[in-house]
């Protein structure tokens, strides 16, 4: 059986976003005919509010993971460096060599969005020779840098983007194949790469975040009950959402106007919206709503909160929200999942997103409403809105299972196996 070393910046107690990609691929790889192991930045590298006692539910005990552990962090404090990407760098290589010096690895895949990391597969193979694979997550290189930051430390920002283009060449060009949750970065990739081997069309997969039926098994689902009726979102707020809230507070507002009544027992509760938020701190979205007359009915709890209990929250809403930033290529990372729940849900994305497939090929995944430049409010989402709050205030539910089965954590972990196979032989 071929094995395949799975690289990531963080696994169990953590369950960040890095996480999800190997957490669920590595169990279901075993029966689609691949040995998957872990190798993962120990405990030591996260943030206190990542850990999660609670979460061990959530990993498969029988898969072999390796852990790599920090030294010489004085440094990096002295430097007031937290990345896990830098951080975890070194400690990560030198377990990495230890395991393919000393066991068969066919494979090496470098699934996370810390960048930096991917370099890992390229010192590799200069020392071992084992071929690695990408996952791009989202973009390394942006296009449109400018208008889109992710950090308010200036020389932080400038420095990460000095140093992605010729980092991600290294990286990039001597992989073996490359994975992503969109084919708009590989297009992007093969634009500043045309000769990269990785790029061709038989070496290049994309693959969505999947969900898992195992995950919602986890956390019972709890009744909907009092007098409110929780529209819940959980993940990343701030400015990169704004276009998005606005275009539903748009929406929302011509309720309010219209047809109160929809919104009478509704309220939309919003969870890990802002990482460094500390108390005393404006909540950005409630504060945009503010603008709007409807923050009576938006609550934001910035901190983050922990897997198990999103889980349960979104079993146990009435509804369910997804936003988008304002990059059409952007994947939703819980768009399958919160599906799977049967709740209903609304989803706010860039106009030209790559994910509009996924509603044309499954209308009953959820309602979607767009936002651009253009402000203007059209007939036709102005009614998804209407009827996304119908079904909220019936308390409805959808069985989606059967539409959703490709998009599950089986059917990615068979992508992968017969993408592995292919890079391998061709």
């Amino acid at each position: 059986m071929p094995r395949v070393l799975i690289v990531t910046s963080t696994y169990a107690p953590a369950v960040l976003a890095d996480t999800h990609r190997a957490r669920l691929l590595a169990p279901d790889l075993k029966s689609c005919g691949w040995e998957a192991e872990i190798l993962a930045a120990g405990v030591e590298f996260q943030r206190p509010d990542a850990i999660e006692t609670d979460s061990m539910p959530f990993f498969d005990p029988a898969i072999a993971i390796h852990f790599a552990h920090p030294y010489g962090e004085g440094l990096f404090k002295l430097l007031n460096m937290r990345s896990i990407g830098w951080r975890a760098f070194l400690p990560l290589y030198l377990m990495g060599a230890k395991l393919l010096g000393r066991k068969r690895f066919d494979l090496v895949y470098i699934t996370t969005a810390q960048f930096n990391l991917f370099l890992l597969g390229w010192l590799w193979r200069l020392r071992f020779g084992v071929p690695y694979v990408l996952d791009f997550h989202d973009p390394w290189v942006r296009e449109d840098a400018a208008s889109y930051a992710t950090t308010t430390h200036k020389f932080k920002l400038l420095l990460s983007r000095l140093f992605a283009k010729p980092l991600e060449k290294f990286a990039v060009q001597a992989a073996t194949g490359l994975v992503s949750v969109s084919p708009t970065y590989i297009a992007q990739l093969r634009r500043r790469y045309p000769r990269a081997r990785c790029l061709r069309d038989e070496r290049t997969q994309v693959i969505p975040f999947s969900a898992a039926e195992r995950d919602l098994a986890t956390a019972p689902v709890e009744p909907v009950e009092g007098v409110e009726l929780e529209i819940v979102y959980v993940g990343a707020g701030g400015r990169i959402m704004e276009k998005s809230w606005r275009a539903l507070l748009c929406l929302l507002s011509n309720v309010a106007a219209g047809q109160p009544q929809l919104l009478a027992r509704i309220r939309f509760k919003f969870f890990g919206t802002e990482a460094f938020w500390k108390e005393g701190d404006k909540k950005f979205l409630v504060e945009v709503a503010r603008e709007y007359g409807l923050a009576h009915l938006v609550e934001e709890h910035p901190q983050r909160v922990s897997y198990l209990r999103v889980v349960k929250m979104i079993q146990s809403s009435a509804g369910l929200l997804i936003l988008g930033v304002d990059d059409p290529a952007y994947m939703p990372s819980k768009l399958f999942t919160y599906s799977l729940t049967g709740k209903p849900l609304l989803v706010s994305l860039h106009r030209d997103s790559q994910a509009n497939c996924y509603f044309q090929e499954i209308p009953q995944l959820g309602h979607l409403v767009h936002f651009d430049d253009d402000s203007d409010v059209s007939p036709e989402e102005q009614l998804t809105m209407e009827i996304f709050l119908e079904e909220v205030q019936a308390q409805k539910r959808f069985d989606r299972k059967h539409e959703l089965e490709r998009y599950l954590s089986l059917a990615a972990a068979r992508k992968h196996a017969e993408f592995f196979k292919r890079v391998l032989i061709t």
